[in-house]
């Protein structure tokens, strides 16, 4: 008769175990119970969380866990983080659920930022209340002689951008205009190619920013720093093109604008 009585009771256990479950309490305890030579403070530590927010979860006074704090307990433990945060499915992993599982890491920020999706347009779409064109010139010329360039558009497309994105970044809209990039000194950065809009109000130089020059009847796009009695230093991305060093008093070289943007197809 007590025999039959315990197959009951254990019966009722199980029904338990299986239809109920278990606290966020019941479920950290049971980890360090299952993992004696990990301590709170180790995983307060792991998770980047304090060790008062772990002992919250033991005793019972936080009932619930966020899935950033789940996933950071599921890889110290080696558990499922479902498991973790809710309870449900099992606390044991499978073997080919450690290979497919993804941990967000803890210690990693997100690197990029959803804008939105990309509207076509062409040359009979209205502008936007919040966009500009600007000229995209296909040709460029420049002249050594005055000290100035010519730009011929040759009838290229315009470009379109947003204001306020200009305004952001403090180009000067009715100074600003798109050329082509052409040879690979600036690869890979600024592919041959590639269009790069250029700020001609900012030809002040501050190191290691982008600039269109003019230099001795050559456009180019190169990173220019300053250096001490006038010197300029010129640099290419691609270290395949050597430092150049210029002194500013000789005149061959003179500041077009400061690149704000470049766009290149993949």
């Amino acid at each position: 008769m007590l025999s039959e009585t315990n197959k009951y009771v254990k019966h009722r256990k199980r029904t338990r175990a299986d239809n109920v479950r278990m606290s966020l309490q019941e479920r950290i305890t049971e980890l360090f119970k299952d993992s004696p030579d990990k301590k709170p403070i180790q995983l307060a530590k792991f998770a980047k969380i304090s060790r008062a927010s772990v002992s919250a979860w033991m005793s019972g006074s936080t009932k619930t866990i966020s899935g950033d704090n789940a996933f950071a307990v599921a890889r110290f433990f080696g558990v499922n983080p479902e498991w973790v945060q809710n309870g449900k499915g099992k606390k044991q992993l499978q073997e080919m659920d450690r290979v497919v599982a993804y941990y967000p890491p803890t210690d990693i920020a997100p690197n990029a930022e959803w804008l939105g999706h990309i509207e076509g347009w062409d040359s009979s779409t209205p502008l936007g209340d919040d966009e500009v064109e600007l000229p995209f010139f296909k040709e460029v010329e420049i002249s050594a002689g005055g000290g100035r360039f010519h730009v011929q558009e040759n009838n290229g497309p315009k470009l379109r951008f947003l204001k306020s994105t200009l305004k952001k970044h403090g180009v000067a809209i009715d100074s600003a205009a798109c050329v082509r990039a052409v040879g690979d000194s600036m690869e890979p950065v600024i592919r041959d190619g590639c269009t790069v809009g250029i700020d001609t109000s900012k030809q002040n130089i501050k190191d290691g920013d982008i600039y269109a020059i003019d230099h001795d009847g050559h456009l180019r796009i190169k990173r220019l720093y300053r250096l001490p009695v006038g010197i300029i230093r010129i640099n290419s991305y691609n270290p395949d093109y050597p430092d150049e060093f210029y002194n500013e008093s000789e005149g061959f070289m003179r500041v077009i604008g400061r690149v704000f943007w470049y766009s290149v197809l993949l």
